[in-house]
């Protein structure tokens, strides 16, 4: 059936109505007596499907998979962009990338919207964050901002020891060489740390790096998932530099390299999986279960050549916007529920303060999810990738400039003017585009999207531009987002 003009506007109203529908809110309220902590856990890079929890057949994530089967895992959560930082922007604001302004390596948070931290720290939380990821989640940047405690963790690396990946100048005026934690020591860093209950509550932010490339882990992950050993002594190592050359199409690999490279990205998220273990024993150990709420995510996912393509950032498929969700408040009952109705970032800084019974800030956009397993009202999402001279000198052009998702409806815009459409409940792994005047697809989808993205209140991007110093360009070198 035709959709006219007046349905396609009263649905186009109704989807602006669902995304702004946090604009009337209130200012926070104070936290009371009995307001949970709230654990929030970032894990970087982290497709959701490679986890068990998610179907997937590798033994990658049985302590992930224990934490879901006591909560809620959110089957169709997904990232408004492809990449770390106006991501983790997203998931601390509850704003799409363009209102919070961090859309490229150059681009701080916009100091005008406040973060899910600041709320937490406005209404008597304790606010505490451990990040691994050096080069997008800074202080600089404006990501630490509410945070009482903030570290980005960096490990130096003695002469012929380990392989450094960044350096920066010390007070000496030496280059001091350093790679990016793992995730055992990012807990080794935290757990001392973290107070013990004392009847305020706390906000707990950690993030963790180790699916990100390069994929280089440690014993005993390395082995458990290689397929071919000898093959893989063979092979160069899999670094951020190597990862980068092949997204940027200067090298390219064959079916066998292929899967060594996953096996390797699975050995990572084992070790992250461990860690995610050990944090969770460890503060029930100290009291915090039964009295806390905590939310597992990633920013976005990771691209194995499922269109072409690796690495992240660069596109808006599937293998890089669909990451995991799960949630678990363990002050009720075990839950091990599912929810397959669409969500995504932006839905769990406004979830988590509902469950702590705060108002969220006036700006956030996000629904109020349920502990419960109850389904969400519907609403459409979007994705953004934006133009980054720095990193698209790197690596490559993005091929994508945005992605709107109507379930089971999902339409992408190219750089270069083409659109692509796509039936996710037929086709979840968007193999094939659907031509716009197919039968079936929805003939005011694509202006929908669009009117979506230009209606949406921009900031003075100049205003959130920051030159960057050579020591974090060489950050971003060392991750393989610049060359």
């Amino acid at each position: 059936m035709k959709v006219g003009r007046a349905s396609a506007a009263s649905r186009l109203a109704a989807v602006l109505c669902a995304l702004a529908a946090a604009a009337c809110e209130s200012e926070p309220a104070p936290a009371g007596a009995s307001a949970p902590d709230v654990v929030l856990i970032v894990i970087d890079t982290l497709r959701a499907d490679h986890l068990g929890v998610y179907g997937y057949a590798r033994d990658t994530s049985p302590h992930i998979d224990a934490l879901a089967s006591r909560g809620v895992v959110f089957t169709r959560a997904s990232s408004p962009s492809s990449w770390t930082r106006p991501a983790v922007a997203s998931l601390l604001t509850s704003r799409l990338p363009s209102e919070h302004g961090a859309v490229s390596a150059e681009h701080r948070l916009d100091s005008r919207i406040a973060t899910l931290a600041e709320v937490f720290h406005n209404a008597g939380y304790r606010t505490l964050g451990v990040c691994a990821n050096f080069a997008h989640i800074t202080e600089r940047a404006g990501f630490a901002r509410g945070f009482d405690d903030w570290t980005s963790l960096k490990v130096p690396v003695a002469e012929g020891q380990g392989d450094p990946i960044w350096a920066e100048s010390t007070a000496d005026g030496k280059r001091q060489p350093l790679r990016a934690p793992t995730a055992a020591e990012v807990n080794r860093a935290l757990l001392p740390r973290i107070p013990a209950p004392d009847g305020r509550p706390v906000f707990l932010y950690v993030h963790y790096m180790d699916p990100h490339s390069g994929y280089l882990p440690a014993a005993p992950y390395r082995e458990r998932f290689l397929r071919d050993a000898a093959f893989d002594r063979t092979q160069p190592p899999a670094t951020s530099d190597y990862v980068r050359e092949l997204a940027a199409g200067r090298i390219s690999v064959g079916e066998r390299s292929r899967e060594r490279l996953i096996d390797l990205y699975d050995g990572e998220i084992a070790a992250v999986d461990a860690a995610v273990g050990e944090l969770v024993t460890a503060l029930a150990e100290r009291g915090y279960e039964g009295r806390s709420v905590y939310a597992l995510v990633s920013d976005h996912g990771e691209e194995f050549e499922e269109h072409g393509g690796w690495f992240h950032g660069l596109t808006l498929y599937g293998e890089s916007l669909q990451v995991p969700f799960v949630l678990w408040d363990s002050r009720a009952a075990p839950v091990g529920a599912t929810v397959d109705a669409p969500v995504d970032l932006i839905d769990v800084p406004t979830t988590l303060l509902a469950l702590a019974g705060l108002e969220p800030a006036a700006h956030m956009r996000g629904r109020r999810l349920a502990a419960d397993g109850a389904a969400p009202t519907a609403r459409p999402l979007l994705a953004e990738l934006h133009r980054d001279p720095l990193i698209e000198g790197g690596v490559r052009e993005r091929s994508h400039r945005w992605a709107y998702t109507r379930w089971p409806w999902k339409v992408i815009t190219h750089r270069r003017r083409d659109v692509e459409f796509f039936r996710l409940d037929r086709d979840p792994m968007e193999r094939e585009s659907i031509r716009p005047g197919d039968a079936g697809v929805p003939a005011d989808l694509f202006a929908e999207g669009r009117a979506l993205v230009s209606r949406i209140v921009v900031p003075r991007r100049e205003e959130l531009r920051q030159q960057l110093d050579p020591e974090e360009r060489e950050a971003l070198q060392a991750l393989g987002y610049a060359r």
